[in-house]
């Protein structure tokens, strides 16, 4: 790989890591010079990964800003559910054939180190982890076009969920809660309880986040980080 790919891809990680963990929230500018300084690479590769996550929908042109992180709608995130519900309990039923002892030991382990992480207060960690669980039923599925629409989704869903721990801080644990509840269903081998737990979880998801009819609210918007979290900024 070309010095310049790594240079792209390094700009790309990083804009998205800070988009998706809101260090930068919707809105925020993205400059390109500044980002190019604090990451030691040239202008080019940092302007050609805010091309990459425009085309992803992850920011935004704004005349006079260059770029900027673009806002969830409310009608984005019911949309983004939408999705979720059909292509994850469909990944959940398809993963039951073959679920052998070594998925559902590592499903287990996965709930193990989620439980440690809210005790520790990570939350952004145990995002990351809670959605490797889904991630890991969906691969259980062997269907890989199935897998590769939920990993696409990945980063929007750890989006969604960095907002809405923003707004419920206690939502974290009802999550391990449900994940586990999934976990029980899968293990007891049942279709009808394994479709009931997955949709279940998406639901409290989407009610908690959108209380109210998405045709009637403003544009979803992330509250202004704490200011322990780190901005886009310049050394």
């Amino acid at each position: 790989m070309s010095r310049k790919h790594n240079s792209q891809d390094k700009a790309y990680s990083y804009i998205k890591d800070e988009i998706i963990s809101l260090a930068a929230h919707p809105g925020t500018p993205l400059r390109a010079q500044e980002i190019a300084a604090y990451l030691d690479v040239s202008r080019t590769p940092v302007r050609e990964a805010l091309s990459r996550l425009e085309q992803e929908g992850f920011v935004m042109r704004q005349d006079g800003w260059g770029y900027v992180v673009r806002p969830m709608t409310p009608q984005d995130i019911l949309n983004l559910f939408t999705v979720r519900e059909s292509l994850e309990v469909q990944a959940a039923l398809e993963a039951l054939p073959h679920l052998t002892k070594t998925v559902l030991n590592a499903l287990a382990t996965n709930l193990v180190k989620a439980a440690a992480l809210l005790k520790q207060e990570r939350y952004a960690a145990f995002r990351v982890l809670s959605r490797a669980f889904h991630l890991a039923i969906a691969a259980a599925s062997h269907n890989d076009l199935l897998y590769r629409l939920l990993a696409t989704a990945r980063d929007r869903i750890l989006l969604v969920g960095a907002m809405h721990q923003d707004m419920r801080p206690s939502r974290a644990q009802e999550v391990q809660a449900e994940n586990s509840r999934i976990f029980k269903a899968l293990r007891s081998g049942t279709a009808e309880a394994v479709k009931a737990a997955v949709l279940d979880h998406i639901r409290a998801s989407r009610a908690s986040i959108l209380p109210v009819d998405p045709g009637n609210a403003p544009a979803a918007k992330a509250r202004k980080p704490a200011a322990k979290r780190a901005k886009l900024r310049k050394r």
